[in-house]
């Protein structure tokens, strides 16, 4: 691997080589995955909630409960987790090639990221109870839940950024 250094490190940044090469290897680049993973988690993380106030707007056992409870499983199924994962596992990877355990401002975003996955397993929840037929929050309250991912993914870009 090493005489592929210069090929693989994409723009020539050495902080994370064994990050970099598998991105590399893996996609051809190595910063374009994570971010499109990103962006498709938190936009699963958006839907989620409204398909609740949609869904709660369907009669308890109908054809259309059937359907939304599709939707909430499929969106979970093929976005949401798999994308939770792979970006854990990347973000782990880099966190421990770049040093950033040792950093204050990670510290924070970590604990935002523990309360993003903590909001992601409250919304696989809330899918179970609306299988059951149960329907424990307001629309109007599930409106609010929605902007939670919102909120978190901007401090967690803050202290990304600015590295306070």
């Amino acid at each position: 691997i090493s005489r592929y250094r210069d090929t693989l490190l994409v723009k020539g940044v050495d902080e994370m080589p064994v990050v970099r090469i598998l991105l590399t290897l893996f996609t051809g680049t190595d910063d374009i995955v994570p971010a499109i993973l990103v962006v498709l988690y938190m936009a699963g993380l958006f839907m989620m909630p409204r398909f609740f106030v949609y869904h709660h707007q369907s009669a308890i056992g109908s054809d259309e409960d059937r359907k939304w409870i599709e939707r909430e499983d499929r969106l979970r199924r093929i976005i949401l987790n798999p994308a939770l994962i792979i970006i854990w596992v990347l973000g782990l990877m880099l966190a421990i090639n770049g040093g950033y355990f040792s950093q204050g401002w990670f510290h924070g975003k970590l604990l935002m990221l523990l309360l993003l996955t903590g909001y992601h397993g409250w919304t696989v929840s809330y899918c179970k109870k609306l299988r059951q037929g149960l329907r424990p929050l307001s629309e109007k309250r599930l409106r609010l839940v929605n902007e939670v991912p919102g909120i978190l993914a901007a401090v967690i870009v803050v202290l990304a950024v600015v590295r306070p």
